[in-house]
């Protein structure tokens, strides 16, 4: 089980007004600005972040199942 796809992963993010905003990681590595519903304003994530964290996620995976695989044998 290698590369896990994160992309349709739903993430919420808070406002500063008190509403959550939820969207995919997908969407916001494309658009890493969102519009609060609630009040309008924008919402800006770190693509950066969002990308680093999901490789990181996805290396991690990739290390826990090369050693469930390691036991299995």
């Amino acid at each position: 089980m290698s590369g896990l796809d994160l992309n349709s992963e739903k993430i919420d993010l808070d406002c500063d007004c008190g509403a959550t905003v939820t969207s995919t990681i997908g969407k916001i590595r494309r658009s890493p600005t969102l519009a609060c519903p609630k009040c309008g304003a924008a919402i800006q994530v770190d693509g950066t972040d969002v990308d680093r964290g999901a490789r990181s996620f996805d290396h991690a995976f990739g290390e826990m199942d090369c050693a469930i695989r390691r036991i299995g044998h």
